[in-house]
């Protein structure tokens, strides 16, 4: 059903998807920690691995928020790509880190 709840603040549509199991990056990425192999996932991750199941308008500005649908990780290359954006991000950090440790040191 078409319209917005303002209590909510987010439009029906988006409480469908929301009813019907999909999540915004942010929660899918909360939700997919619960496991040891996505430890440390981001939202970014989920965004930039996952294709995005539908999208809604939200917040009083009608944002555009992408939903993501939990089954997508049953396919195996969605799940090979999230864990590889997670290590990709991981190991970025640290060498950003080492390096400012040298600048530091220097």
């Amino acid at each position: 059903m078409a319209g917005y709840n303002w209590m909510a603040g987010k439009s029906n549509n988006a409480l469908r998807a929301e009813a019907d199991g999909k999540m915004t990056a942010t929660a899918f990425a909360k939700w997919v920690r619960k496991w040891r192999r996505y430890r440390g996932c981001t939202a970014a991750d989920v965004a930039g691995a996952l294709p995005a199941s539908e999208w809604h308008h939200t917040s009083k500005f009608y944002n555009r928020t992408c939903y993501y649908d939990p089954l997508v990780l049953l396919c195996a290359e969605y799940r090979a790509e999230l864990i590889k954006r997670i290590v990709q991000r991981k190991e970025y950090a640290k060498i950003r880190k080492r390096l400012r440790d040298q600048a530091a040191h220097s």
